[in-house]
């Protein structure tokens, strides 16, 4: 865990209880089986209700993008109160907008521009997984 306490924690927790879920109600390890009864049912987490797809992604994001913005010092206590976290992603729980090329975030005078209506899926993955300091904690979002 970082200092200012970000972690995935929730996020695993959620994913453990999915797997316990669908081993109970399949009594099975087979993936097939696995994967037939994750597509149909309703998943009770901590990070709330969870539902997927026919291609097994989750039918709503549970995973929030965020940008640190108006970054102005070196210190780990300008980022102790979440003001520097906007979060970009998923677009209908976004508390801001992305701002592009980073450097341009930084400081009190940014020039903010818009991002598409929709990010690719399968594009957000990958910026997340080359950016994971992109991500924040998600406990507060989901309560």
């Amino acid at each position: 865990m970082d200092p200012l306490g970000h972690d995935m924690a929730p996020l695993a927790y959620s994913q453990m209880q999915v797997i316990a879920q669908a081993i109970e109600g399949t009594r099975s390890l087979d993936d097939t089986a696995l994967s037939e009864f994750t597509r149909r049912t309703v998943f009770s987490t901590v990070m709330s209700r969870i539902t997927f797809g026919p291609r097994g992604e989750w039918t709503q994001p549970r995973v929030l993008q965020v940008q640190f913005q108006n970054v102005v010092g070196h210190s780990v206590d300008e980022f102790r109160d979440g003001s520097r976290q906007v979060v970009v992603a998923p677009q209908e729980m976004a508390s801001g907008v992305l701002i592009y090329p980073f450097a341009k975030a930084r400081g009190t005078q940014v020039a903010r521009i818009t991002y598409p209506p929709r990010l690719d899926a399968p594009l957000r993955q990958a910026q997340c997984r080359q950016r994971p300091d992109l991500l924040r904690n998600t406990r507060s979002a989901f309560r």
